[in-house]
């Protein structure tokens, strides 16, 4: 009776080590399953935040006398922000709004516009990861725009 009451406690102290081991082991798969999945994430919104940034850089770069005339460039910007609205930061948001509040009070072509035009490409840069910059004004907007940098 000994032997079988014995062996019913190591049989329960092997089921309840071999339980917990699994429990930890599918705690810890879940943990990592679930990390892989947020850096997947993470990723592909990186992804499209880089593609918006860079069509509206673009759209920066275009004369508009050639592709975006009759209104066709208020509607590429139109697009543009509703894209940036759901990928872009709070503080790229807030620059994107500034930036065309300004080109609509001041006009494109003026120096206020442009400064906010700085401040919302690196709010742009900051949010794709450079976190450090020592560009000037003129320097950015000089290579999105040759005009845009003449100070």
């Amino acid at each position: 009776m000994e032997n079988i009451s014995g062996l019913a406690a190591e049989i329960v102290v092997a089921f309840v080590i071999a339980l917990a081991t699994g429990a930890f082991t599918f705690m810890g798969f879940w943990r990592q399953a679930k990390a892989d999945l947020e850096q997947e994430y993470l990723k592909r919104f990186n992804d499209k935040k880089w593609g918006v940034y860079t069509e509206f850089a673009r759209l920066l770069q275009a004369p508009p006398q050639d592709i975006f005339e009759d209104g066709r460039r208020q509607a590429a910007e139109t697009a543009i922000a509703s894209q940036i609205v759901l990928i872009g930061s709070d503080e790229v948001v807030r620059a994107f709004r500034d930036w065309r509040e300004s080109a609509a009070v001041h006009g494109k072509a003026q120096r206020v516009t442009d400064e906010k035009l700085f401040l919302l490409v690196a709010n742009m840069r900051r949010d794709l990861g450079i976190k450090y910059s020592n560009l000037e004004v003129d320097d950015l907007l000089g290579v999105l725009n040759p005009s845009l940098g003449d100070g």
